[in-house]
């Protein structure tokens, strides 16, 4: 979780469907899925997907795709944006919890 200078926003928002955009959840779905779940340098960005728990135990999406920060990343649209979201923003999210709670059980820890 250490990238640099200047935090890029989207990389810490839950999203879904996953498009070929990237955030931690992403991250840690295929760094476990590859067997490195019990690596400590996923420590931090574990401890950011569990505080990103809800009451309930479940997670809810944070941003819609595109989740782009035009002023961070140089972007400019010529076209109107439409979002890809299957679910409310904010309410308790079946497919994030999925992918979650699945990292958490790959890692051991769940």
């Amino acid at each position: 979780m250490k990238e640099g200078r200047v935090r890029y926003p989207p990389w810490f928002r839950i999203h879904y469907p996953n498009h070929y955009y990237y955030d931690i959840l992403v991250g840690l779905r295929i760094l476990t899925r590859l067997g490195y779940g019990a690596d400590p340098r996923l420590a931090p960005a574990l401890r950011w997907l569990r505080s990103k728990r809800s009451g309930d135990g479940t997670w809810a999406l944070d941003a819609a795709l595109p989740d782009l920060v035009p002023a961070l990343a140089g972007y400019q649209f010529t076209n109107v944006v439409f979002p890809m979201l299957l679910e409310p923003l904010r309410d308790p999210s079946q497919w994030a919890t999925v992918e979650a709670l699945s990292v958490l059980t790959r890692t051991g820890n769940p």
